[in-house]
C-alpha cells in the first residue's frame, strides 16, 4: 500500500505542477502514531520557511484507509500546502484548504460517516459545522 500511496502522491504533484501552478516543493514522510492522538487525526503539513520544502507528515493509519479517504485527506493537505507557498501561511481555514483543494483538481472534498475527508460523494458536502475551521 505504501507504493500505491507514494504513486498517487507524485501523480497529484505531477498535475499540479503540469497545470503550471506555482506549488511548493514537499517532503514526505511518515510521522510516529503519538503525533497523531485523536481518531481523525491522519496527516498535517509544516511550514518551514519561504526557502525550505514543506513537509507533509502522514500517519501510518492513513494506508490502513480507503483509495477516496486517502486522496481526500492527501488533496486537502495539498490545498494547505498551496497556502503556504502563497504566503498565507497562517490565516487560511480548514474550510479554504478544502476549497483550494477543489480548485487545484476539479474534485469537491466531502466529508465521510466518521467526519473525515474523501473524494467519495457523501451527504456531507461541506466539512461539518463542529470541526475546527
Amino acid at each position: 500500500m505504501k507504493k500505491l500511496f507514494e504513486q498517487l502522491i507524485i501523480k497529484d504533484v505531477d498535475f499540479i505542477k503540469d497545470q503550471g501552478i506555482n506549488f511548493p516543493d514537499i517532503i514526505v514522510e511518515q510521522g510516529h502514531i503519538s503525533e497523531f492522538p485523536k481518531k481523525r487525526d491522519f496527516a498535517m503539513s509544516i511550514y518551514n520557511g519561504k526557502y525550505e520544502p514543506v513537509v507533509l507528515r502522514y500517519s501510518p493509519r492513513l494506508l490502513e484507509q480507503d483509495f477516496g479517504t486517502i486522496i481526500g485527506i492527501l488533496r486537502h493537505e495539498f490545498g494547505h500546502i498551496w497556502f503556504f507557498g502563497h504566503g498565507n501561511v497562517k490565516t487560511h481555514t480548514e474550510v479554504q484548504a478544502d476549497k483550494k483543494a477543489e480548485e487545484l483538481f476539479g474534485t469537491p472534498i466531502f466529508y465521510n460517516k466518521d467526519y473525515i475527508q474523501t473524494i467519495y460523494p457523501t451527504k456531507y458536502s461541506i466539512r461539518p459545522h463542529h470541526l475546527p475551521k
